[in-house]
């Protein structure tokens, strides 16, 4: 999982919730690295995957996935990987919602541009 990432589109760093936390640490590894990315790009905002996907929720997703279903194949897979995904990565959430998110973004791409979701 990326825990850290430049999005020259929205002029932003990207970092998750668990690099956000060590960051703030001066003396960590994690604060380093973000004063060195910043140095680098001083115009770009520091924000949180959460700030970035704010509408892609998992009940956004699974709302999407069940209006659209045309014969119940399309929720089992999305709960299949779900469940998948769950199983590969225990209770972490971000490698979960990171897997899902994935899947959602590959198979459901009209969600995206259609409810203007933002994702990056």
């Amino acid at each position: 999982m990326r825990r850290i990432e430049i999005n020259h589109d929205k002029k932003a760093i990207i970092i998750t919730k668990e690099f956000k936390e060590r960051a703030a640490d001066e003396y960590s590894c994690e604060y380093e690295y973000l004063q060195e990315v910043k140095a680098s790009h001083p115009t770009y905002a520091v924000r949180t995957r959460r700030e970035v996907t704010p509408n892609l929720t998992y009940d956004f997703m699974y709302e999407y996935v069940e209006t659209f279903d045309q014969d119940g194949d399309d929720i089992l897979n999305f709960m299949n990987i779900m469940v998948n995904a769950l199983v590969e990565h225990g209770l972490e959430k971000g490698p979960v919602y990171e897997a899902i998110k994935d899947y959602f973004i590959r198979h459901y791409p009209k969600a995206i541009k259609k409810f203007k979701v933002d994702y990056k």
